[in-house]
């Protein structure tokens, strides 16, 4: 089991291997007081260190040919059990890596590469670092490997030795394709706020990056329905990058939104609040999908309630 800190993700390896599959022969077995005697020397390690969010990540190697439910059923088992040991509020998620009977550094890799890059997205700047016991065996390893990798100048390794904690920094250098790419795909989900993020740990500064940081901060001020914060973020990253055909775009929606004309207004309201649903159907973000579905119901029917014409209908002689 591998731990991970939000502020200062330490994994931490409990040597523990998982299978529901009902073959007596498998050789993936949950030991669960093993786990439960690791939880408490986990938790004196967790008090030892300061972290103001604090989120566990709890990492276990799994049967690769085990169901998607019976992962579910193994990740919620493993978190109640956890948050029962771990003391001081500390929030505990539980993440799982399948492999098989025989696996490499390479499939290992392969495999935390791809738990890694979400939490390379959802904490941009946070550090990544790995508890070092007395055993090291081909997991921890490729999880230092993988952490240098996708966590350059934030990894660090933590050693116990029953009483305290050394943490050593690995400085490392930025590879500017992976900063890019990253950077990129925080824009494609919409992560306004990881981009900005990744644009605060850069060391140098330039009116181009400024007016990035404006466009980016324009787009949060927008989702959040703050359109006379956004045209003004809008404005000042206008002056220092210049404009296009789709900021001079984004300009004149601001203007219809900001229109002291109350039809022209809210019925771009109603057009902004659709843009927005198509957004969070994208991300599969369910409530706030919601949120603006039901503000874009009621919008269209205020709308039509205020400013729809009403038709008179035809007058009719019920004598002929």
């Amino acid at each position: 089991m591998f731990i991970g800190l939000r502020q200062s993700n330490f994994p931490l390896y409990l040597r523990s291997h998982i299978s529901l599959k009902k073959k007596a022969h498998s050789f993936f077995q949950l030991d669960q007081d093993e786990v439960l005697l690791q939880s408490d020397e986990l938790n004196r390690v967790l008090s030892t260190l300061e972290s103001m969010d604090k989120e566990v990540y709890c990492w276990f190697t799994v049967d690769s040919q085990i169901t998607t439910r019976q992962k579910m059923v193994v990740e919620d088992h493993l978190e109640k059990l956890l948050e029962e040991r771990i003391s001081e509020g500390w929030d505990v998620q539980v993440l799982l890596i399948p492999i098989g009977r025989t696996f490499s550094l390479e499939s290992c890799l392969n495999q935390l590469e791809i738990l890694l890059l979400p939490l390379k997205k959802r904490y941009p700047t946070e550090c990544f670092g790995q508890i070092v016991g007395a055993q090291t065996n081909l997991i921890s390893q490729a999880l230092l490997l993988e952490g240098l990798r996708q966590f350059p100048q934030r990894c660090v390794t933590l050693y116990w030795d029953g009483t305290k904690t050394t943490s050593v920094h690995h400085p490392g250098k930025v590879n500017p394709k992976s900063w890019f790419r990253l950077f990129r795909e925080f824009i494609q989900d919409y992560d306004y706020q990881g981009a900005l993020g990744l644009l605060s740990d850069l060391t140098v500064s330039s009116d181009s990056l400024k007016g990035i940081e404006g466009l980016l901060r324009s787009q949060l001020k927008r989702m959040n329905f703050d359109f006379e914060e956004a045209n003004h973020c809008l404005s000042e990253a206008i002056i220092l990058v210049g404009s296009n055909h789709c900021l001079l775009e984004t300009k004149a929606i601001y203007a219809k939104l900001l229109n002291h004309d109350p039809k022209i207004k809210e019925l771009e309201r109603i057009a902004e609040l659709f843009r927005q649903i198509e957004i969070y159907v994208q991300m599969d973000d369910t409530p706030s999908f919601l949120v603006r579905f039901y503000r874009a119901r009621e919008a269209v029917l205020f709308y039509l309630l205020q400013f729809a014409k009403r038709r008179a209908a035809p007058f009719r002689d019920q004598g002929r």
